[in-house]
């Protein structure tokens, strides 16, 4: 089976390299499948959930904001979070959200700082969406 090579990097580290059967990552535009010899791309990344199929078997990380560079052989993705579901700490990211959903309500935020508090919420909220999807018993989240 053809596959494809693909790498998630972050600021902080590799988080994944190899070789994967296809990939379905979250663009602006839209969910984007991605599969070998697809035509060469450069999207922009919105948070939500990557999954990619690698030997058969399924993974899924959140992912943030961040580029994708497709070529017919490869997918690289630079974002600035990428986290499998098993390592999210629910009420850590919870907690986070409610402070970040706080700051916007009780400050006047502008420039960087509105878009940072902006781009927390929608981190927190791609973590909190593949958590509780994949334990449908958690709380809804909108």
């Amino acid at each position: 089976m053809a596959t494809l090579r693909l790498e998630i990097v972050t600021p902080e580290t590799r988080v994944f390299a190899g070789d994967v059967e296809s990939v379905l990552l979250p663009g602006v535009e839209g969910d984007l499948g991605i599969l070998p010899q697809h035509a060469p791309l450069l999207t922009q990344l919105a948070p939500g959930e990557l999954a990619y199929v690698e030997k058969g078997v399924s993974h899924t990380l959140a992912v943030g904001h961040g580029f994708a560079e497709v070529t017919g052989t490869e997918v690289s993705i630079l974002t600035d979070l990428a986290v499998r579901e098993a390592d999210i700490d629910e009420k850590l990211v919870a907690e986070a959200l409610q402070r970040a959903e706080e700051a916007l309500r009780n400050r006047s935020l502008v420039g960087e700082e509105l878009e940072a508090t902006e781009a927390s919420i929608a981190r927190s909220l791609a973590q909190l969406k593949l958590k509780r999807r994949r334990h449908p018993g958690n709380a809804a989240i909108r």
